[in-house]
This record gives C-alpha cells, sequence and structure tokens, in this order.
C-alpha cells in the first residue's frame, strides 16, 4: 500500500510539472507579444515625433533662407538635395523633395526615413505674361531669384497705391467729379522696375479686395469632405499659403509611389492638386504638415516691402 501511493503522489507531482511548463510557456508567449507590440508602438510614437521635430527644423530653416534671400527655394526634383530653377529663374516644379543642402539642413528626410514633401505656389513656375511669378501683385513673386520686369499699380491722388484698377476705384470719394479732372482721371498708372528679391511687397495679394487663391495653397482641418475652393473659411488650417512642406509617416513609400492608393484623406496630400489636408494622428491618418502663408511671409519681410512707394521710373 505504501509503495503504490508513494507512486501515484509522484505521478500527480509530475503531472502538475508538465501543466505548469505549459502554462509558463503561454503566459511567456503573451508577455512576448505584447512586449513585441508595446516596442512597436513606442517606436512608431518616436518616428512620429521626429517628423514633428524634423518638419519644425525645416519650417525655421525656410524662415532664415527667406530672411537672408529675400525669397523662398523652389523644390527639389532630383533628389541631390538643392533647388531646381530654369534659367529665367522660375521653379522647375511646383512640388518635390524639400532643397535640404540648399536650406543647409543635414537631412532630407522624416523620422520614417522618408523624403519631406515640398509644395510650393502653383505659380512659381510660370513665365507667362498673366502669371510671371516676378509680379509683384502675385504671391508667386516669393519664389522669384532674377530677373528684371516693370510692374504697374494703380495710383490716387493721395499717394495710395493698388494692384488693381477696381481697388483703386474703391477710394474714389463721391464728391468727385471726373468732368472737372478730365486730364487726370482718379487712378492712374505708375511702373516700377525690379530687379532684385524680394519682388513681393505690401500689396502682394492677399490684400484689401483680393480674396481669391490665384495659386495659392490651402490646408483644410475638421472638414468632412475633400478640401477645396469652396471649403468654409472656419474650416481652414492654412489660408493663402505659398509653401507646405509634409512628412507622409509610416506609408510614405506609398505616397511617393503611388499615391492614389492611399485613403482619400491621405491621398488631399500628395496629390498635387493644391490643397492640403490636415487631421488628427489616427489608426487611418498620419500625416503631418507645416506652412507659410503670405501674410507670415510679409511679417518676416515687414521692412523690405515699401519699395513701390519709390518714385515712378
Amino acid at each position: 500500500m505504501s509503495r503504490r501511493l508513494k507512486f501515484n503522489r509522484q505521478t500527480k507531482q509530475q503531472g502538475l510539472s508538465l501543466i505548469d511548463l505549459v502554462l509558463a510557456l503561454a503566459l511567456a508567449g503573451v508577455l512576448i507579444k505584447f512586449g513585441w507590440q508595446f516596442s512597436m508602438q513606442q517606436h512608431y510614437q518616436h518616428q512620429l515625433s521626429e517628423s514633428a521635430k524634423r518638419l519644425d527644423q525645416s519650417l525655421s530653416a525656410l524662415e532664415f533662407y527667406l530672411l537672408r534671400n529675400a525669397h523662398l527655394p523652389c523644390p527639389d526634383t532630383n533628389g541631390d538635395g538643392l533647388e531646381n530653377r530654369h534659367a529665367t529663374g522660375r521653379c522647375l516644379a511646383r512640388h518635390g523633395r524639400l532643397p535640404y543642402l540648399t536650406l543647409m539642413l543635414t537631412t532630407a528626410n522624416d523620422g520614417f526615413g522618408q523624403p519631406i514633401y515640398y509644395a510650393v505656389h502653383q505659380r512659381a513656375n510660370s513665365d507667362t505674361a498673366a502669371n510671371n511669378h516676378r509680379l509683384a501683385c502675385a504671391s508667386a513673386s516669393v519664389f522669384a531669384k532674377q530677373g528684371p520686369i516693370n510692374n504697374t499699380f494703380y495710383q490716387n491722388p493721395t499717394g495710395a497705391m493698388f494692384c488693381t484698377a477696381a481697388q483703386c476705384d474703391h477710394t474714389q470719394p463721391q464728391h468727385y467729379n471726373p468732368e472737372e479732372h478730365d486730364d487726370q482721371p482718379w487712378c492712374q498708372t505708375t511702373s516700377q522696375a525690379r530687379d532684385r528679391p524680394p519682388y513681393f511687397n505690401r500689396l502682394t495679394p492677399p490684400l484689401g479686395t483680393s480674396t481669391a487663391l490665384l495659386g495659392s495653397l490651402r490646408v483644410c482641418t475638421d472638414n468632412p469632405n475633400e478640401c477645396r475652393s469652396n471649403t468654409p473659411r472656419s474650416q481652414h488650417a492654412g489660408n493663402q499659403v505659398v509653401a507646405v512642406i509634409v512628412s507622409f509617416g509610416s506609408n510614405g513609400p506609398t505616397a511617393w509611389q503611388d499615391c492614389s492608393s492611399l485613403n482619400p484623406r491621405e491621398q488631399q496630400n500628395c496629390n498635387h492638386n493644391g490643397y492640403f489636408q490636415l487631421d488628427p494622428i489616427s489608426a487611418t491618418f498620419d500625416d503631418q504638415l507645416r506652412w507659410l502663408s503670405i501674410h507670415r511671409i510679409k511679417d518676416l519681410l515687414y521692412d523690405q516691402l515699401d519699395w513701390h512707394q519709390t518714385a515712378p521710373q
């Protein structure tokens, strides 16, 4: 009896040890799985944080470049880190990579190892008469680096100057009689030559009655629909924007190579249509954006923007 009892006890003890081993392995597997998921989530958060930091550095570099040169750089279209311009001075393209070497930055990539996207005013690559990027009355002039041009303004007898005759006409007082001044109408044209930056000035749109985008970019937020021209102003994160920089997040390679395969919200930031979307970071959206508006640019170069007030030439 004692031997049989002892054998049963040993058998039970060995059986419990096997169960314990199985449970321990299962628990270890669960811990490894959650540990791996936690590690991956931590790594992802670090990539997001690093992207935000590099976007901030890039925006600061753009502003510093503007202060030094009185114009903004064009996109890098061939991946060598330098801006690309036509011989006339206009940008070769209105989107590409951030020209990090031109900006004296040490890296071209975001926290995910992908190039930072750089989009500029949609007329920065135009030399046509109506959209010439050197005209002060076009906000694309923020990118003008070289080349002589004559700017036409409209001036009233008070000395105030405007980009359009309609703006000038709005200043005409009710008691003014044009028949008494037929040799000198209320609004007269005046010309100003310019051959160096800044080509933009205090009159550069948007100003006064000028509300159209005219090639400027727009960033929308809290917008349930596609960002577009008639998106209400309450849903604008940035309007009259002349330059946008973007980190495409974890699916950066897809954004660069096959933008159309992304979800509609993230497609908005890589489809080159001039409209951009800013949403909270989520499982379906991890793009991050920074931008420069014409208002911010005028603030930075405020003391250099009165060249149009000199004597007509």
